[in-house]
């Protein structure tokens, strides 16, 4: 046998986790990645800008009240990449910020359902 990685040999899982709950570091936060150079750039990258897009959705959310927001809608309303949209609302749900609301989809602008996510705190409002 070579001692030439295998393009799929990982010797440990990659990070996963919620930006509150992001691994420490003796020098930084170091945000979630795969462990490919290309991830660990990106997730240098919206390091500096994730927190505030992330209020920025959850604020966009909350004004909508019980009606809530589809990550396609968010996408629309902010002018934020879908990718990112889509981590950001991810992390919100593992922090209970947001909440997917069984039953209510909507179209999206593609013509595909889409799950609707409301701000916790109007889960119950009418």
């Amino acid at each position: 046998m070579s001692d030439q990685k295998l393009l799929f040999d990982v010797s440990e899982p990659p990070p996963i986790g919620d930006p509150e709950d992001c691994r420490v570091s003796k020098r930084r936060t170091v945000r979630p990645h795969n462990g490919t150079p290309t991830s660990r750039e990106a997730a240098q990258a919206i390091d500096p800008v994730a927190k505030t897009i992330a209020q920025r959705i959850l604020r966009f959310v909350e004004e909508r009240g019980w009606k809530g927001a589809t990550r396609d809608e968010i996408v629309v309303a902010l002018a934020v990449p879908i990718p990112t949209v889509c981590a950001r609302c991810n992390e919100l749900l593992r922090a209970n910020r947001l909440q997917e609301v069984t039953g209510r989809d909507r179209l999206t602008t593609a013509g595909r359902r889409a799950a609707v996510l409301v701000a916790v705190r109007h889960e119950r409002d009418g």
